[in-house]
């Protein structure tokens, strides 16, 4: 298993946010983490990436005790995050925000911030990763300029330029308009291709598309698991998601 969580806890005043939660992500697969709103779904992707820590239980990814890792560890070993939110670099030209990303992985990191022209040699590569990411046409355009969707889809170049092994995807099509959900779903499957992914997603469409393996959350424990079509109709999710848990 490339990433492995064993009875995974994490309690806010008392309050168990996560509950015991046990996960398994093989090598290749694309997953996906559903629930209703307040089931755990953002804590857990927290604790997996290293934001938090557990309050009990275990991280592994890779062969490596991750558990008690920061953020800056954990993506170093090659588990990266994106959020619901945008978090690129709003006042920077796209094609910057690629070849910083790229940089963070490159011994010449700081050359970047002392000349304009001390990164030139990653143009290539950025310029490469922003046609896949279907971007060319704005590399020079702030990334603040970008309409939304395109905003989203700088970012997961962004975190793909970090070179993942195990990608985790916060809700990618949060706030997108209907006709930008396809084009990010085209994208996000062909970053999964020779990747690990394992995505929270509130889009049951968007989930149905991309992931092999369907995990449930509900008051911060697995209710239930397996392929979405085993998943879809389970009395005890259809339960957990007409019950209207509130955030």
């Amino acid at each position: 298993m490339l990433l492995t969580a064993t009875r995974l806890v994490k309690e806010f005043a008392g309050f168990r946010a996560v509950d015991g939660v046990d996960l398994r992500v093989p090598a290749g697969a694309t997953l996906a983490i559903i629930g209703p709103n307040g089931a755990g779904k953002t804590t857990l992707f927290n604790l997996l990436s290293g934001f938090v820590k557990p309050s009990a239980g275990s991280i592994a990814f890779n062969g490596n005790d991750i558990t008690e890792l920061d953020a800056a560890s954990v993506a170093r070993l090659g588990l990266v995050r994106s959020f619901q939110i945008t978090s690129v670099f709003p006042h920077v030209s796209v094609r910057d925000n690629v070849k910083i990303a790229l940089l963070a992985k490159h011994p010449q990191a700081r050359s970047f911030w002392d000349s304009a022209s001390a990164a030139d040699f990653l143009d290539e590569p950025a310029d490469a990763l922003l046609d896949k990411l279907r971007l060319s046409a704005h590399a020079d355009r702030l990334a603040a300029e970008l309409p939304y969707g395109r905003k989203r889809a700088l970012e997961l170049a962004v975190t793909l330029a970090l070179d993942p092994l195990l990608l985790l995807l916060d809700e990618p099509t949060s706030g997108l308009g209907t006709e930008d959900v396809d084009p990010i779903i085209e994208l996000v499957a062909e970053a999964a291709q020779g990747r690990t992914v394992v995505l929270v997603e509130h889009n049951m469409n968007v989930v149905e598309r991309l992931a092999q393996h369907v995990v449930v959350l509900q008051y911060g424990k697995v209710i239930c698991e397996g392929s979405y079509a085993s998943v879809h109709d389970d009395a005890r999710v259809v339960e957990a998601y007409l019950g209207g848990i509130d955030a």
